[in-house]
């Protein structure tokens, strides 16, 4: 049971923090194009892969502070389903090019992310 709260903490933190970037992304940059999702996902993947050396190699914290943020805080923050989402839309607007590099580049970019956060994390 304490598992289940552990996560639930932490999902309920990430996606409120979802949401705040949402909002912040939408303020500065407009709505036209996924900015927000783009950012938690390559933050997220940065985070992921420094937690999963850290908590592996470097550190010796409780599994429930392990579960809270890695299943649960960043299981909520960063969001597959709405990439694939926004993607679908970008498709129906018309414009195959930037459907494309929306999609390739963020896979790159949140691998890319996942591999320095690992990269740092063994420092």
């Amino acid at each position: 049971m304490k598992e289940v709260l552990a996560i639930a903490a932490g999902a309920s933190m990430g996606a409120v923090c979802r949401w705040w970037v949402v909002l912040l992304m939408q303020r500065w940059l407009g709505a036209g194009y996924p900015w927000a999702t783009l950012l938690v996902n390559a933050l997220g993947s940065f985070v992921l892969g420094f937690l999963v050396i850290w908590f592996l190699d470097k550190t010796h914290l409780s599994d429930l502070l392990r579960l809270l943020l890695t299943v649960g805080f960043l299981g909520s923050f960063t969001t597959f389903s709405t990439f694939s989402v926004e993607t679908i839309r970008l498709m129906e607007q018309g414009s195959i090019m930037v459907t494309l590099v929306h999609t390739i580049g963020s896979v790159v970019l949140c691998v890319g992310m996942a591999w320095l956060g690992m990269l740092l994390a063994k420092m």
